[in-house]
């Protein structure tokens, strides 16, 4: 329930900086195209309890992003990332068609991302300081899993993950604006909301919960024009 609270509120938060960001008069409604690239960490949560270790994350993508105020803003984004992390097996387990071992195992994943996320902040000058939430769909497109320098590349399938999912993001940035265009820095962090496996015991019951999270700073440029502009009536 909390979980669905949550989703709830950022949903209205993002609509609330949308609405806001479309429906202002008079201000000219700017249109920004950005190219990205972020670098972070990754952790992963097991429950019932598995030792699990953090692993690197990184990526890139494309965005719009959307403005006409000094204030609300709304960023639509297409994101390609790599994650890693790593998992300690207690005992034998076959999954997939094959046995893991005992013991760390490295896990390597490919994804493909659809943040949507409203801005507040502020403009000034030539500065432009905001914090940022919302939220995004993810998409599973391969995986390799196995013991470190022996990693094997999984058959993802719809039986064995959760290919499609979603989480909740939120972060702060920081960016400095010129004629030329703008160049931000960014803080992410992101928690999947669906699980990464569907493991099973005999009866269909669900024996391990995945909770993946992320970390990440990202660079971005965006080149910005005016495609509306109201005039105020005397």
């Amino acid at each position: 329930m909390r979980w669905r609270c949550a989703i709830v509120a950022v949903c209205c938060c993002v609509a609330a900086g949308v609405n806001e960001t479309l429906a202002q008069p008079d201000t000219a409604l700017n249109v920004s195209i950005g190219l990205h690239g972020e670098y972070g960490f990754t952790s992963l949560s097991v429950r019932p309890y598995a030792a699990t270790h953090g692993g690197q994350r990184f990526g890139g993508g494309v965005s719009v992003r959307l403005d006409n105020s000094k204030i609300f803003g709304a960023n639509i984004e297409l994101n390609y990332a790599a994650s890693s992390h790593r998992v300690v097996e207690e005992e034998p387990r076959p999954f997939n068609g094959q046995t893991f071992t005992p013991g760390e195992q490295e896990c390597q994943q490919q994804w493909l991302e659809f943040p949507i996320i409203a801005e507040i902040g502020y403009r000034f000058p030539m500065w432009r300081v905001y914090a940022l939430g919302g939220g995004y769909a993810d998409f599973l497109l391969g995986e390799k899993f196995g013991a470190k320098g022996a990693l094997q590349r999984q058959q993802v399938l719809f039986s064995t993950h959760y290919r499609f999912g979603g989480g909740l993001v939120g972060g702060a940035g920081v960016g400095i604006e010129t004629r030329y265009g703008a160049l931000i820095f960014e803080y992410r962090a992101a928690v999947r909301l669906v699980n990464l496996y569907k493991r099973t015991l005999e009866g269909g019951l669900d024996i391990l919960r995945q909770r993946l999270s992320s970390q990440s700073f990202g660079l971005s440029y965006y080149y910005t024009f005016t495609v509306r502009k109201k005039e105020r009536n005397e």
